[in-house]
């Protein structure tokens, strides 16, 4: 067990939390590396989508981030979000773009940056 004391709180986490957050930065490693593999794969079929919207006015994706931008104290922080500018103008089809109902980071090119 680890005990530390932050603000006069008492934050008590369990030797199974800490390792998870020990690991973190290997898991968002390999989940990012994964995210950067599959947006690498996109990048030529989204480009050819980007000249084809153009071409009728249709919509094209400029920027797009995910995750949180807000920081715990209320700062805005660009640590915990992704460009998925890539992985949106992938899935835009005929001037429309139709994301399914469920998590976004279950998404190709998606992750949850905040985890």
């Amino acid at each position: 067990m680890f005990v530390c004391r932050q603000e006069m709180k008492l934050i008590v986490v369990t030797s199974k939390n800490y390792r998870a957050r020990k690991d973190f930065p290997r898991k968002y490693a390999a989940m990012k590396q994964t995210a950067d593999e599959e947006t690498l794969l996109m990048e030529t079929a989204a480009s050819r989508k980007v000249e084809r919207e153009r071409a009728k006015d249709g919509l094209v994706i400029e920027e797009a981030y995910y995750g949180n931008i807000y920081a715990p104290n209320g700062d805005v922080t660009t640590s915990n979000i992704i460009d998925v500018t890539i992985p949106l103008q992938f899935m835009v089809s005929k001037g429309e773009l139709s994301l399914p109902r469920f998590s976004k980071s279950l998404l190709d090119g998606f992750f949850d940056p905040c985890l």
